[in-house]
This record gives structure tokens, C-alpha cells and sequence, in this order.
């Protein structure tokens, strides 16, 4: 399997942790009503915190299990592979904005699935960013993986 593969993949876990403790945290914010802002805009401070130290710590871990492959330069595939992967995750980053450009001057985004009723739209919209700046890296890094593996 290739280093820029298992970072991939590491990446996807990596993403569906944070999420996962995210979507958590925000539903036990939501079972003590009233759910205050700042406390939202704390959650979602930490989780970026930590999503980027337990992903630097991965990273090493996998560059010193792998350190041959860690030190190779990317090769024109890797490059390639890596504008695709882009690409997708932009795609999806696009549509999460769109759609929740067009919910939010629909009317009001408390309303909507998987929002908090308690705070106000900015709130809610920071907090499907962040849902959505996730599923996109997610879906970035499953394009890449399919791509190692088709070998494109």
C-alpha cells in the first residue's frame, strides 16, 4: 500500500473520529437546554484542535513505521491522484455552501435537520461548516484511495 494511501485513509479515520465526537458533544449541548453560543463555538475550537494533534500524531507514527516511503518525493501520480482528490473535496465544499446559502435565505437555519434549535443562524452555520468541511475532506480522501487502487 502506498504512504500516500495509508495518509488517505488516515485521514478518513482521522475525520470520521472528529465527527463522530463532535456530533457527540453537540447532542449532549443539546439535551441541557438552553444551549448558549459560546459553548458551540467551544466545541467546535476544540474539536479543530484536536483533530489536528491526534492527525500530526498519526502522521508520525505512520512516516516512522513507513520512513522509506515517507522520504520519497511525489512522483507524477501522487500529484495527480492528489488534483483529483482535490478537486472532489472542493466539489463537495461547493455544495455544502450552496445548500446552505440557500437554507439560510430560505428562512431560518434552526429548522433545519441536525441543527441546534437553541442558538441563532450564525451559530447553526459555523456548525454545518464544520460538518461539512469534514464530510468533504472525507469524500477527498475516499477519491484518492479509489484512485491508488484503480490505479490511475
Amino acid at each position: 500500500m502506498p504512504f500516500k494511501m495509508k495518509v488517505s485513509l488516515l485521514t478518513i479515520v482521522t475525520n470520521l473520529l472528529i465527527l463522530g465526537f463532535y456530533l457527540l458533544g453537540t447532542n449532549k449541548l443539546v439535551s441541557k437546554q438552553p444551549v448558549e453560543e459560546a459553548e458551540i463555538i467551544n466545541l467546535v475550537i476544540q474539536n479543530l484542535i484536536t483533530c489536528g494533534v491526534i492527525f500530526a500524531v498519526l502522521m508520525v507514527i505512520v512516516a516512522a513505521i513507513n520512513h522509506k516511503d515517507a522520504l520519497q518525493g511525489d512522483d507524477e501520480r501522487d500529484k495527480l491522484i492528489g488534483l483529483y482528490g482535490d478537486q472532489t473535496g472542493y466539489f463537495g465544499l461547493t455544495l455544502v455552501m450552496a445548500l446552505l446559502l440557500i437554507w439560510w435565505w430560505g428562512g431560518s437555519l434552526s429548522t433545519k435537520p441536525f441543527a441546534i434549535a437553541s442558538v441563532t443562524d450564525s451559530v447553526n452555520f459555523i456548525h454545518f461548516l464544520f460538518i461539512g468541511f469534514l464530510i468533504s475532506d472525507c469524500a477527498k480522501s475516499i477519491r484518492q484511495i479509489w484512485l491508488y487502487q484503480r490505479g490511475c
